[in-house]
């Protein structure tokens, strides 16, 4: 059976250009800490992909750390001993919401709209309340929904309260354009299985006059932040995928129309259908939705069953019967959140593939008596 993928928000597919320059390096490789030739000229390729990631980030390489992911770059920052109030978006990925949680008291949640983009007057008045040294998390585009947050925005405001703010990109980067310099945050996640590279590699990027407190310590390497023996290999991946994306940059309005044909066609099939996040800015990739009645890992299971690969929202809580906490923060009622189903489209993606789902989600709701029995072209 031939698979439809439609779930690169969980993760993108490496591209064949990484997986050969991942090998090529694991053929060679050395560690980059030794002085030796061999040592060096495997430091040659890590400096080269710390360029490469920088140029994609919108930064400078020297801004780089090379982290294991995205989680372990917001752990990096929010686990800092010396911040004292800690406020982040309801909408965060678990990433950054659940140690925050678990800061208690410190701790305070941000609303968001029915949209799911944040409450500035609410954020305002938050850090109004807030002691000490302020950390502010705000993700760039929500993982769920794609929600894009106005940053700019978020950031001119927590600067007037000296507060740190630090944004989770893993989702925005390679999708839609990043520049760390021009949103002016202190800190910024990334992850490169999300943009066709390694799984198992991320960066944290901390701009320069600004610090964090050492996150593993030992042999001193990443600026300290992170010591032991860095995944060349990994972070090699890492560098040609980002390559590959920033070149790939322009035809993300390609995906926009795949996206937005593809929710029309689903509302001319089950025009009760509820798509979240609809009139906000969005990734151009996804697309979450709902139609009352439906629970959502039964379709899972059904669309699975038949070749297509899908979400029913964080790929952390898949097989979880939790209802998304994202969509709950939105005000979605829990009836509808129930049945939330999350495609997202990638570098490989076509349009046999949405193709491919749409017919099966009229065979699905046209079993219940849910669509308007107008068959798919």
């Amino acid at each position: 059976m031939r698979r439809t993928y439609l779930d690169y928000n969980a993760t993108s597919p490496t591209k064949p250009e990484v997986i050969d320059a991942v090998s090529d390096c694991l053929k060679s490789w050395s560690n980059p800490s030794s002085v030796h030739q061999a040592g060096r000229d495997s430091k040659a390729c890590l400096e080269a992909a710390r360029r490469q990631v920088a140029a994609l980030a919108g930064c400078h390489s020297k801004q780089i750390v090379f982290t294991s992911g995205g989680t372990e770059a917001d752990n990096m920052v929010i686990q800092d001993a010396s911040f004292d109030s800690y406020l982040a978006l309801a909408t965060e990925h678990p990433a950054v919401r659940v140690p925050i949680q678990m800061k208690g008291s410190k701790a305070q949640s941000l609303k968001v709209d029915d949209q799911g983009i944040i409450d500035l007057a609410f954020l305002e008045a938050a850090l109004k309340q807030a002691t000490g040294k302020i950390l502010l998390c705000v993700m760039y585009a929500n993982n769920e929904t794609g929600a894009v947050q106005p940053i700019k925005e978020v950031v001119a405001l927590a600067r007037q309260y000296d507060a740190w703010v630090h944004c989770d990109a893993v989702q925005a980067l390679g999708k839609i354009p990043v520049s760390f310099s021009d949103l002016g945050v202190h800190s910024m996640a990334l992850s490169a299985h999300k943009i066709g590279g390694p799984p198992g590699v991320g960066a944290l990027i901390v701009a320069e006059g600004q610090e964090v407190a050492p996150w593993i310590q030992g042999g001193g390497q990443e600026r300290s932040f992170r010591s032991g023996t860095v995944n060349v290999p990994g972070v090699v991946g890492f560098g040609i995928a980002a390559e590959l994306a920033q070149a790939c940059l322009a035809d993300a309005s390609n995906h926009a129309v795949l996206r937005d044909q593809f929710e029309e066609a689903l509302k001319r099939i089950t025009p009760d259908v509820r798509i979240f996040s609809e009139d906000a800015k969005r990734l151009p990739n996804t697309s979450m939705f709902a139609l009352e009645g439906f629970d959502s890992s039964v379709l899972f299971v059904s669309l699975d069953l038949a070749g297509i690969c899908v979400s029913t929202g964080s790929a952390c809580s898949s097989g979880v019967a939790k209802l998304s906490p994202v969509l709950l923060a939105m005000g979605v009622p829990e009836a509808l959140a129930k049945s939330a189903i999350r495609i997202s489209t990638g570098w490989a993606s076509r349009q046999e593939d949405i193709d491919a789902f749409l017919k099966v989600w009229f065979r699905i709701t046209a079993s219940s008596g849910q669509n308007n029995k107008q068959p798919i072209a």
